[in-house]
């Protein structure tokens, strides 16, 4: 056992006095030496020493790992499914999981419009979710309508569907990311595009 004989912190008797570096690491408490709360830096730790398979499942549920891709449906495609009909936008497939959906308007429509983005009954498996992504993005004002766009900390997101308003979503079947406008601007003004931000299964 480690005894204290009246030395100043930082120091403890084998005999010959040894001294713990800086006492910023390590520390004498109750006749033991311990490691200090936040004593050991990124630096003091090898690139490989914390991995994924290493953290117990109640830290690492409910975390997804992978590269980050996109799709992108522009103008002519775009202007193309708004006119009023559900229509499909991507094709997903089971395991992907959607981060975020993004709507440019560029050009404003002219009039009224709300875009909705969600998925068919396949991907969501059971019944289709039109507006589940992105809800009323509005066509009709140049600007940019994410489904994770935050007015504060304090609010939900701005134009998130009741998918997206909880976080990432893993689509559990193969199937289809689609589209809805309320009027018809299929050959309106509207210049645009929509972007799909996932982690390919």
């Amino acid at each position: 056992m480690l005894k204290k004989r009246g030395l100043r912190p930082g120091f403890f008797a084998f005999g010959a006095h040894k001294e713990l570096a800086d006492d910023s690491t390590l520390e004498v408490s109750s006749e033991k030496v311990r490691i200090k709360d936040g004593g050991i830096t990124a630096a003091k730790l090898g690139s490989s020493v914390v991995t994924e398979a290493k953290l117990g499942s109640a830290v690492a549920s409910g975390i997804t790992v992978g590269a980050i891709a996109a799709k992108v449906i522009a103008t002519t495609q775009l202007e193309a499914l708004l006119n009023t009909t559900l229509n499909n936008l991507f094709a997903v497939n089971a395991g992907d999981c959607i981060l975020d959906i993004i709507l440019y308007v560029g050009t404003a429509c002219g009039e009224a419009a709300t875009v909705d983005v969600g998925l068919d009954a396949a991907a969501a498996v059971g019944s289709a979710d039109p507006n589940g992504l992105l809800a009323a993005g509005n066509a009709n004002a140049a600007g940019i309508y994410r489904a994770l766009d935050t007015v504060t900390d304090a609010t939900a997101p701005t134009y998130s569907g009741d998918l997206l308003d909880d976080g990432p979503v893993t689509i559990a079947a193969d199937g289809y990311v689609v589209i809805d406008i309320s009027a018809d601007e299929s050959s309106s003004s509207f210049v645009g595009q929509i972007v799909m931000l996932y982690i390919p299964a």
